[in-house]
């Protein structure tokens, strides 16, 4: 319901209640995050990778927020650990991978980050993230015909998505 201070009270009550499910401070630290507050999420996630450092989920969120506050190689390092420890085809491998590639294309590894897209479209190709990234990687590219294709296919399934609209605009 999105009431992210009940939520955190009660990811509160249940890591008391139970300490050793890491699952209770990972969902507390995405309550944070909704709320806005992404250093009390860093602490829950760091919390979790003390003592469950192969947790997929905590690692993937630690790496989107250290992308949001652009610690590149943090973030990578994160994606790819994270990768090591979730399901291959889950929705976690998939937004990893989509996540990692627009590491990768900011750092300019274009190759790096269209294999990732690949990857993440393979798992699911219904989700329009890994192809509106794609479009991003294609324009920094300079190869604008793609990215069109890439941005079109999105807008086409997702008509009032505005981003998929704008990135197709600077294509």
């Amino acid at each position: 319901k999105h009431n992210s201070d009940k939520a955190i009270s009660a990811f509160d009550a249940a890591y008391t209640a139970d300490p050793n499910k890491a699952e209770y401070l990972t969902f507390r630290g995405l309550a944070h995050e909704e709320k806005g507050d992404d250093d009390h999420a860093m602490a829950d996630y760091n919390q979790v990778l003390q003592t469950h450092p192969k947790a997929g989920r905590a690692l993937y969120n630690r790496g989107t927020l250290y992308l949001r506050k652009g610690a590149l190689q943090s973030a990578l390092d994160d994606f790819n650990e994270a990768l090591k420890f979730v399901p291959n085809m889950s929705s976690l491998a998939y937004l990893a991978h989509a996540d990692r590639g627009r590491v990768l294309t900011i750092t300019k590894d274009f190759d790096g980050a269209l294999a990732d897209f690949a990857e993440a479209d393979r798992i699911n190709p219904a989700a329009p993230q890994a192809r509106l990234n794609r479009c991003l990687a294609y324009t920094a590219m300079g190869k604008f015909d793609q990215a069109l294709a890439d941005c079109n296919s999105v807008i086409e399934k997702a008509p009032k998505f505005q981003f998929a609209e704008v990135s197709r605009a600077e294509a």
